[in-house]
């Protein structure tokens, strides 16, 4: 919260956050998902996990990158484990290094440090349109039905990454879908030289 705070009166960043503790990771993700499409006009939805430290300047990294309009990028930050390790699933066939701005094209990457622009979000409704649903706790001013998008939501499938079978959490089957739809994910490893962003 320190880190919002800070990144809000120094550099304007924060049209607003909001806290959907308690309500499930892919529900929260898709409640907050939801507000940012219908109540903003930013181009950028930031997710940040809440026991991570940052500083605006790694929102500034992700979003200088030429790609940042058109992809997902993900702040390299490490798991909660004892091993240090990367919040990212590397993909197949790919390269084994960052490029020369400091990213690296990835499967998979966590929402925890998570930069998504609004047109990825649009693309995937578009592309799976069944996953729209009715709001259970929600109603428009007329009391009418009001409609969300199941962009984050965990699934026991094939993963064709690995090639097995696996469950997987709502961040994973985002950057699934969000493949599938085209568009592609990278880790901004320029941000791993600063150990700010850390739990």
């Amino acid at each position: 919260f320190q880190s919002v705070l800070e990144s809000q009166s120094t550099h304007g960043l924060w049209r607003g956050w909001k806290n959907h503790a308690g309500e499930g990771q892919g529900r929260s993700r898709n409640e907050c998902a939801h507000r940012f499409l219908h109540d903003t006009d930013c181009e950028f939805h930031n997710l940040v996990d809440a026991d991570l430290m940052f500083r605006a300047e790694h929102w500034q990294s992700l979003r200088k990158h030429p790609a940042a309009r058109e992809a997902i990028i993900v702040g390299a930050y490490p798991k909660k484990q004892d091993k240090i390790e990367f919040c990212l699933n590397t993909l197949k066939g790919g390269a084994s290094e960052p490029d020369k701005n400091g990213l690296l094209e990835v499967a998979k990457g966590g929402t925890g440090f998570m930069q998504i622009p609004r047109r990825v979000y649009e693309k995937i409704a578009a592309a799976y349109p069944a996953r729209n649903y009715v709001c259970d706790y929600e109603k428009g001013p007329a009391g009418e039905p009001v409609y969300k998008h199941a962009y984050f939501c965990e699934q026991v499938m094939m993963d064709e990454d690995v090639g097995w079978i696996r469950h997987l959490t709502e961040d994973w089957m985002f950057c699934y879908w969000a493949r599938q739809c085209g568009i592609k994910i990278y880790v901004d490893f320029s941000t791993a030289a600063d150990p700010w962003i850390q739990h």
